[in-house]
């Protein structure tokens, strides 16, 4: 190999270095000093865009949910179904 080969090669490294340093933008990161996120709802969704889960508050308290890929509802879980009191935790499986 030739050293006109190797020094092409390490002025070409250089100045690809130096020009995504100072060219292109820098990527922009989170912001890491959030402590507290806020929201009326939280809905979790696949790639596909089909929501999974949601965890939200509904006419009779809090309410999380798991739905399969059709939308069907198979998880639930609060405090507003089957009569039961607030404050007290159930789930319903399979529904």
């Amino acid at each position: 190999m030739s050293k006109r080969i190797v020094a092409a090669a390490f002025a070409a490294g250089l100045l690809g270095g130096i020009a995504t340093h100072y060219v292109w933008p820098r990527p922009v990161l989170a912001d890491s000093s959030a402590v507290e996120i806020r929201a009326q709802k939280f809905v979790l969704v696949n790639e596909r865009g089909v929501v999974i889960g949601s965890f939200a508050e509904e006419a009779d308290g809090p309410a999380l949910k798991l739905f399969d890929t059709n939308g069907r509802e198979i998880w639930a879980a609060g405090s507003w179904a089957a009569g039961k009191a607030p404050n007290h935790s159930f789930a319903l499986v399979g529904r």
